[in-house]
């Protein structure tokens, strides 16, 4: 592949200046609009993913899973989905909630064949 440069003149590059004022005021006064009328969710970017595992520890029959989520309130049907094909492997699963970021857990949720799901909330 040859590469050649070619020159260009002054009237080839489009400027800023060339952008007419009423085009780029209707853009403007589009995003203000949708923000008035509450239209402003496709302007966020997406959530990302509802939770991450951020550490995960077998012993002797147990699970330990550290689970970094936006939402801690949610400990005990995330502990459910998170460990639901863990159950039949472990004789206890602990999952401890903490949001990104913070070591200090907020919720553990303790699951045992015996008991099944018990959630604690730390304060």
């Amino acid at each position: 592949m040859i590469l050649r440069e070619t020159p260009c003149s002054r009237d080839d590059v489009i400027s800023l200046e060339a952008v007419h004022p009423r085009v780029v005021g209707f853009g403007v006064a589009a995003l203000v609009l949708a923000a008035a009328l509450g239209l402003g969710w496709w302007l966020t970017p997406p959530a990302g993913p509802r939770y991450t595992v951020a550490r995960r520890t077998t012993a002797h029959h147990m699970l330990v899973l550290d689970i970094e989520t936006r939402d801690p309130e949610d400990a005990l049907e995330l502990a459910e989905l998170i460990t639901r094909d863990e159950r039949a492997r472990y004789e206890e699963i602990l999952v401890f909630f903490h949001q990104p970021h913070h070591r200090r857990a907020l919720r553990r949720v303790q699951w045992t064949r015996q008991d099944g799901f018990v959630e604690w909330i730390y304060r």
